[in-house]
């Protein structure tokens, strides 16, 4: 990650999780996956996008690689990451249900965990048909080489 794209995650990280889904839907935008902002009464995704889905279904399928439903939350240590994790996987099955309900976000659902440094996140979880992939996103990153000394000494205790 270069200077520049590193000072904006932690200054999201800094500033409250919507900054964090914002910065993470432009990312996402990079690579052909539309994120998107969806507000219901009672709920609103944790993506990017100004209007209703169904006005735009027949551009989405045309133009992008894939429409993902995720759930942004900041962790601040490792011993709030399964609570937070949780809390995650609910709201984005509430979401599913309710305004997204027609899209095609059935499958797999996206648990991204900003954080500060490299912690270990949940295994995805399988609940019927879909997968809750978790997916951490540090802001302050080891090197390689200290993140491979340390899974090292970790092994050999």
């Amino acid at each position: 990650m270069d200077d520049d794209i590193r000072k904006k995650w932690q200054g999201a990280f800094n500033r409250r999780e919507t900054a964090c889904e914002r910065l993470g839907a432009i990312h996402l935008l990079s690579h052909g996956i539309w994120a998107f902002k969806v507000v219901a009464p009672g709920g609103a995704t944790d993506l990017i996008f100004g209007d209703p889905v169904e006005k735009y279904a027949g551009i989405m399928r045309r133009t992008a690689r894939a429409l993902v439903l995720t759930e942004w939350k900041l962790i601040k240590n490792q011993d709030e990451i399964t609570s937070k994790s949780q809390e995650a996987r609910a709201q984005a099955e509430i979401y599913s249900g309710g305004v997204l309900g027609d899209a095609e976000l059935k499958r797999t659902r996206y648990i991204v965990l900003v954080c500060e440094s490299g912690l270990t996140p949940p295994d995805d979880i399988g609940v019927g048909a879909v997968t809750y992939r978790h997916v951490l996103l540090p802001t302050r990153p080891k090197v390689p080489s200290m993140m491979a000394r340390s899974q090292r000494s970790r092994q050999k205790s």
